[in-house]
């Protein structure tokens, strides 16, 4: 039954199928000590699973997209342990242009996790990304010019 919930919370949160895989995978006593597995089961990923798969064109498409409509409108960066909040200022069409990043950031570097928070009687939205340890310079690395 546990699988079962593991499997459904995995796809409702978009991890899709590779989650499927550890659906499917059980736990033995000959790989209860792997390394890979037991750092992706506790989200603490070595750097060399924390890989964007998106080309370096495509990459700087992504970034040009950011800098022209994302990142204008950020009124505060704060820094964080595990990442960056960044805080908008609540306006028209704002809600769907980061919904679009978070859901495009999603499908290429799957090791970002994403809060997207709609405080109204304050008039903003504040994104939190975050991740395991050493994903803030996969941040940065979005926001370099």
């Amino acid at each position: 039954m546990k699988q079962m919930w593991i499997f459904l919370l995995a796809f409702f949160l978009g991890g899709g199928f590779v989650f499927l895989g550890m659906f499917l995978f059980k736990q033995t006593e000959s790989n209860v000590n792997d390394p890979v597995l037991t750092a992706y089961l506790n989200q603490e990923l070595p750097d060399s699973l924390m890989v964007c798969s998106l080309t370096d064109e495509a990459l700087l498409e992504r970034k040009q997209e950011l800098r022209q409509r994302i990142m204008p409108l950020i009124r505060q960066k704060i820094e964080h342990d595990s990442g960056y909040s960044f805080e908008f200022k609540a306006q028209r069409g704002l809600a769907a242009a980061l919904l679009g990043f978070i859901e495009a950031e999603r499908r290429c570097c799957p090791f970002f996790h994403f809060d997207l928070s709609f405080f109204a009687f304050e008039g903003k939205i504040v994104l939190r990304i975050s991740g395991p340890p050493g994903v803030k310079r996969w941040i940065d690395l979005l926001e370099e010019t």
